[in-house]
């Protein structure tokens, strides 16, 4: 986690790569987290789908507030199925398990390596002197989503924008999909950071993250312009975002 954090903080984005199971067996990178947990939890995610708990997904209106109501839905846009996961539904014990440790383990380390950082260290920072996160007492919820396949797809977007802004500063995304090809679609495709000069921009490519089992992706939710692709086969991913702390000095949005 501690490489993962430092790639982050200089980056921007940070990913583990995840496996395709053939059986029992992990073909591909080792995750992360145990084998067993996430196949339980990719599991319970499919049957939570199948049992009709998520409902669609909706996207923000810039021409308006930060409420609710000021949330719709647009298949076009965005067309993935969501639910909230507080880390205590017992039906679900593996995603809850998840939870827990993305608000808790990874939440703290991530919180820790900001702290620790100087702004010249931090593309996350922005103006400010450094950028403070939220304890992982604050237990944020993590949200289950389902892209459900027929090319469902979430347009360019950045999780915090400057249209439409909040306190969230760091978006992780765990998959959950032990049987993926790239056949299927629906990679994560990250953008380089606008921060970065024209010339650094014109040299760097999109990345691009198959949703495999256990492919985790770190990246700054104010900075970072990504995209769903469209998805053909039914997609399952574990989000959890981390805001920033009360006391975090102003400036932390803009550009440094």
């Amino acid at each position: 986690i501690d490489a993962l954090c430092k790639t982050l903080l200089a980056k921007g984005v940070a990913t583990v790569s995840g496996c395709r199971l053939s059986g029992d067996q992990c073909k591909g990178a080792q995750p992360l987290l145990d084998l067993v947990l996430l196949r339980a939890a990719a599991e319970e995610a499919r049957a939570e789908h199948a049992a009709g708990r998520l409902s669609p997904s909706r996207v923000k209106s810039a021409a308006v507030g930060n409420t609710a109501e000021d949330h719709f839905v647009d298949g076009s846009r965005r067309g993935d199925l969501i639910c909230w996961l507080d880390g205590a539904q017992a039906s679900t014990p593996a995603l809850s398990a998840l939870t827990q440790w993305l608000r808790s383990e990874l939440l703290g380390a991530v919180g820790a390596a900001c702290a620790a950082a100087p702004a010249s260290n931090n593309l996350g920072a922005g103006a400010a002197p450094m950028l403070r996160l939220e304890s992982p007492g604050t237990l944020p919820p993590a949200m289950l989503a389902c892209y459900p396949g027929g090319g469902a797809r979430f347009e360019k977007h950045i999780d915090n924008a400057p249209a439409t802004p909040d306190n969230r500063a760091v978006t992780a995304v765990l998959y959950l999909n032990p049987d993926w090809s790239s056949a299927h679609g629906g990679v994560l495709r990250v953008h380089p950071l606008r921060t970065r000069t024209a010339c650094d921009e014109l040299q760097e490519s999109p990345k691009d993250i198959e949703p495999t089992l256990g492919a985790l992706a770190l990246f700054w939710s104010h900075r970072v312009e990504h995209e769903v692709l469209p998805a053909f086969e039914p997609r399952y991913a574990l989000s959890l975002w981390m805001s920033v702390a009360p006391d975090q000095p102003p400036g932390w949005r803009d550009a440094a």
